[in-house]
């Protein structure tokens, strides 16, 4: 075999590098189209069957944890992530394909140095012998002693010792490499010469791009980069989440087990009123504090609007936003924005839990905003960890409206069952979660202005 030959002997003989070159072929060939949809399939069959064990009264729990793992691999493939790591994956396998072939490079090399040194050895042998026949005729003569033939025949010995045990070396690496280009292991194995160049060639070589082209083409380096960059980001994002979920976490505990607590507002309103008594030598009631924190909590802090679908949550919430000059937010439409589709159009093809997720996903960022008009959707009372994220940072408001004035059609999770069920069930989740409850009996402005008049006694 020949130098030239080699790395495609290897790529197709060596049973390793065959078995990892059908699992690149399998990676490559994995249509993401297809299991998209397969797995969105699956994901509406288990949000139905939990729909039905529901409505039966049954336990549901081992179908929301396959739904929720199967959700997880269904959101990484749409977010390309399943993708990103299976070519990652691939990198991998053909970077230990390079390494099998590298290998058996290092290996032909290595023999035919071996079989080098195993002929310079033959020419010494053969040196060895005719000094030896030499030293023989001399003794014979009288001219060298028996001990000195001696000493030679001794050094003969050694030295056939030693290119028989290199001969067996390069033996066993022949079999090796014959393992390696799929061939039968008989130790025989005939070697080509490397290729050789004439000096005029030789360029001189770049140092710094081919140590950049090594950086690139390593997987090791490329593994190692991407754990740092995941680690960095999973510690900001931890860092985030502990500085500001910490700090609401253990507020709304205060709060729940009806302790006093302040929020950091009122203690650098408290703070500024000190500090202008000290500059402007003024005294400042400590009651200024109490209107400028409420003013300020006014501005700062959330309206959100929670209630039964129909109940006018967007009609009032566009109208109180106009009162407060401040933004309005559907949280039905962004997440028609982030979906990419209408709500029932998602629902529909994907189940109730998958949109539930997205939404509480929605309701988890716009927790943390501020200054907001927010109506949410008919059924986010249903998720009980919405409510940390919508009381984090705003009044949560019950529109409140009779059933009767409620429509029946156009809603899709109506459409499982009757509106009246519905009401029944949701109405102790919306008077759990609202901290003030307003009836909807009236023109859209009317019923805005009682909204911010309720609020502002309740933040008394």
């Amino acid at each position: 075999m020949t130098w030239a030959n080699l790395d495609s002997r290897i790529r197709s003989g060596s049973l390793s590098a065959r078995v990892l070159s059908e699992n690149i072929s399998g990676i490559e060939g994995i249509d993401y189209d297809l299991m998209y949809e397969d797995l969105r399939r699956q994901l509406n069959d288990i949000a139905n069957a939990q729909w039905y064990i529901t409505m039966v009264g049954g336990d549901d729990s081992s179908l929301a944890n396959a739904y929720d793992s199967l959700r997880d691999t269904f959101d990484d493939l749409k977010d390309g992530e399943v993708q990103a790591d299976n070519a990652d994956v691939v990198w991998q396998l053909e970077d230990t394909v390079n390494q099998v072939v590298s290998g058996g490079e290092t290996l032909y090399i290595t023999l035919l140095g071996l079989e080098q040194q195993a002929a310079d050895g033959q020419r010494g042998l053969a040196a060895l012998d005719r000094s030896l026949e030499e030293l023989r005729l001399r003794q014979t003569l009288g001219q060298v002693s028996q001990q000195t033939v001696a000493q030679l025949e001794q050094t003969r010995v050694e030295t056939v010792s030693q290119l028989n045990s290199l001969d067996a070396t390069i033996r066993e690496l022949k079999v090796q490499l014959q393992n390696l280009i799929g061939e039968a292991p008989t130790g025989e194995l005939e070697l080509g010469a490397l290729p050789t160049r004439s000096e005029t060639v030789w360029e001189v070589p770049d140092y710094e791009a081919g140590l950049e082209a090594a950086r690139a083409d390593s997987w090791t380096l490329r593994s190692a980069q991407k754990a740092l960059e995941d680690a960095e980001e999973d510690w900001k994002d931890a860092r985030s989440d502990y500085r500001s979920s910490r700090k609401q976490y253990l507020l709304q505990q205060a709060e729940a087990l009806d302790i006093p607590n302040l929020g950091g507002l009122y203690m650098l309103v408290e703070q500024a009123r000190c500090a202008a008594q000290l500059f402007t030598g003024e005294v400042i009631s400590a009651i200024r504090t109490q209107e400028v924190y409420r003013t300020l909590r006014g501005r700062k802090e959330n309206r959100i609007l929670v209630g039964m679908p129909g109940c006018g949550k967007s009609t009032v919430g566009r109208a109180l936003a106009a009162q407060l000059d401040r933004p309005f937010v559907d949280t039905d439409a962004e997440l028609e924005k982030v979906l990419h589709m209408p709500v029932g159009e998602y629902i529909t093809h994907y189940g109730e839990e998958a949109f539930r997720k997205e939404e509480t996903a929605l309701l988890a960022q716009l927790g943390k905003s501020s200054g907001l008009v927010i109506a949410t959707g008919g059924g986010c009372v249903t998720r009980p960890e919405n409510y940390p994220h919508l009381h984090q940072n705003g009044a949560i408001f019950f529109l409140e409206r009779a059933l009767s004035k409620l429509p029946k059609k156009g809603r899709p999770l109506s459409l499982k069952g009757s509106l009246e069920d519905m009401y029944t069930i949701r109405l102790p989740m919306y008077r759990r979660f609202a901290d003030i409850t307003v009836a909807n009996d009236g023109p859209a402005e009317k019923v805005a202005q009682k909204l911010e008049e309720a609020y502002e006694h309740f933040s008394d």
